[in-house]
């Protein structure tokens, strides 16, 4: 087992490094720029830089995108889509258009962002810029207290989730890059333009959250440290603890994905100094992803808005939760959205039954 991950993590060094080299004699560029609407046209509240694969914003997208032009927000749709259709982006849903070629993902979508914003808005932006890529369904439970967090004046950087990274494992701390909001200090500051001038917009995965969302957390952290995740790990736990006592924990932990549950189970089974489940994730924490532990518990619990595409896709949820999914969303939006979202999650299937390539890409960060 341990020879595999050491030729694994040589296999992702060199298609890594081959990237690189890549990038070096043939990165990519912005192959178009439209501006309906000009920044001296208006006052704006906020700035938001949406990334996007998608050709042009669905229903979803839509949703989200016209609330943040509702509560004043400048808004930047820019696509990684090979045959991107900028005719259907109307000014009611953004106020710039930017084709990113096709390079980057979301890290190197948000480089052409930011430098359009300094270009465009030179030093007179808004308080707080909103960064967000389309990983999520936006569903609209009737509540935006989350713009009101990401718009919080206390903070130079607000996230959704924190990934909590011990000196036990590789990855440090860090704010989920999926949606997140800095402040116009951070945005000005040297540190901050001299990250994004610095990043190598590779398409990678391993490479977007190491050289991406972990080094711009440290830029924050270096900052000024005011940091805020709306998801917080205290919270969710809570969260939990809370749907435990209501529940009972055997129901409660139906909502966690079943790695963790069968690892419990395996670990634990016949040991007579069993710990609470609750205490159990807590101290696991690190090891998963949050975004994922806590999601079921969230859209049952609370009116979070979110569903993360890879869900399913991921292995950290299972098809027999399909069915509960429909239900809290059938309930609490309506019984199209729930149903368009479980043939969705059902016709991109699951990456452990994917072919070898696809699952090979997915593991060197290709996918």
């Amino acid at each position: 087992m341990k020879f595999r991950k050491i030729i694994l993590a040589l296999v992702r060094l060199g298609v890594l490094h081959f990237q690189k080299l890549w990038w070096l004699f043939f990165r990519g560029s912005v192959k178009d720029v439209r501006v309906f609407t000009s920044p001296s046209q208006c006052e704006y509240k906020f700035i938001v830089i949406y990334a996007s694969y998608l050709a042009a914003p669905d229903v979803y997208a839509r949703d989200l995108l016209s609330l943040f032009k509702q509560k004043g927000g400048y808004v930047i749709f820019i696509t990684n889509h090979h045959s991107p259709q900028p005719d259907r982006i109307s000014p009611d849903l953004a106020d710039a258009y930017i084709n990113n070629g096709g390079y980057g993902r979301d890290m190197g979508q948000y480089q052409s962002g930011t430098r359009f914003v300094k270009k465009q808005f030179k030093e007179e932006v808004p308080e707080k810029i909103i960064y967000c890529n389309d990983s999520f369904f936006y569903v609209e439970r009737g509540n935006h207290a989350f713009l009101d967090e990401l718009l919080n004046s206390r903070y130079d950087m607000v996230g959704t989730f924190e990934n909590p990274g011990p000196e036990r494992v590789r990855t440090p701390w860090f704010v989920s890059s999926w949606l997140f909001s800095v402040s116009a200090g951070l945005f000005r500051s040297k540190n901050f333009s001299d990250f994004f001038l610095r990043y190598k917009a590779i398409n990678n995965k391993l490479h977007a959250v190491r050289h991406g969302e972990v080094a711009l957390t440290r830029v924050a952290l270096d900052y000024s440290g005011k940091i805020r995740a709306i998801y917080n790990n205290k919270y969710l736990l809570a969260t939990f603890r809370e749907s435990v006592a209501k529940n009972g924990a055997t129901v409660a932990a139906l909502s966690i994905p079943a790695p963790m549950c069968d690892e419990y189970e395996a670990q634990f089974q016949a040991s007579a100094t069993r710990p609470h489940f609750v205490d159990y994730v807590e101290r696991n924490l690190y090891r998963f992803s949050p975004t994922h532990i806590f999601h079921f518990i969230l859209l049952k619990e609370t009116d979070f808005p979110f569903v993360k595409k890879d869900l399913f896709w991921a292995g950290w949820a299972q098809y027999d939760q399909l069915s509960e999914l429909e239900s809290i969303i059938a309930e609490s939006v309506s019984q199209e959205t729930a149903s368009k979202l479980s043939a969705y999650f059902r016709l991109r299937g699951r990456l452990s039954d994917a072919s070898f390539w696809v699952r090979f890409w997915a593991i060197v960060g290709l996918k």
